[in-house]
């Protein structure tokens, strides 16, 4: 038991069915982190570069396909419900709510279940169409600030933190977008997800 991921565990229904998926699966997560070392010294627009992230992707996509495919086959299993727990957010949500209302009742709500339910019905208020949720925040004043008060305007509505690195660097982008289309009703509204009091 040198390492905890190796470690099996046996005696009930659930496990033993983890068993089975890890016994196709880990094989399979292996020989991605196999490839994954040689990227290290090629260049990223080199053919052999592209080929080993083709295959890992690949290697990827047989995975995820094995997993759906299980919770398809055991709508009755906890694992099932793990599965859509780890997939929530990258699977399409018509996909998503097609699964999770294949599971019967005890397994929706299981704690796992219960967070995959919450999320399918948060993806669907916020699909592409809906009214945004209205909410109000502080500016960097403190004073309150709602969404609804930019109503009539063009809003662009960016979630950030300082420490992602990503979103910091989309900063002058987004400045120049502002100063572009500001005069005709375009507006930037950034929520800082770090601190509550300060958001």
């Amino acid at each position: 038991m040198d390492e905890l991921s190796n470690v099996e565990i046996t005696g009930t229904i659930t496990n033993d069915e983890n068993t089975v998926v890890r016994n196709f699966t880990d094989p399979i997560y292996k020989r991605a982190v196999e490839m994954r070392e040689p990227l290290k010294n090629l260049s990223e627009e080199s053919v052999e570069y592209k080929r080993i992230s083709k295959s890992m992707e690949e290697k990827r996509d047989s995975v995820d396909a094995y997993k759906i495919e299980f919770v398809k086959k055991h709508p009755n299993s906890f694992l099932s419900a793990s599965i859509l727990y780890v997939r929530q957010n990258r699977l399409p949500i018509e996909e998503l709510e097609a699964l999770y209302n294949t599971l019967p009742k005890q397994v929706q709500e299981s704690d796992m279940g219960i967070t995959v339910g919450k999320t399918i019905a948060a993806r669907k208020f916020v699909a592409v169409g809906n009214y945004a949720p209205d909410f109000t925040s502080k500016d960097t004043s403190g004073n309150p600030v709602k969404l609804s008060d930019f109503k009539g305007k063009y809003v662009l509505l960016e979630f950030w933190a300082q420490w992602c690195v990503p979103c910091r660097a989309e900063h002058p982008n987004l400045e120049g977008l502002y100063e572009k289309y500001k005069d005709k009703g375009f507006t930037i509204f950034q929520y800082s997800t770090d601190v509550l009091s300060s958001r």
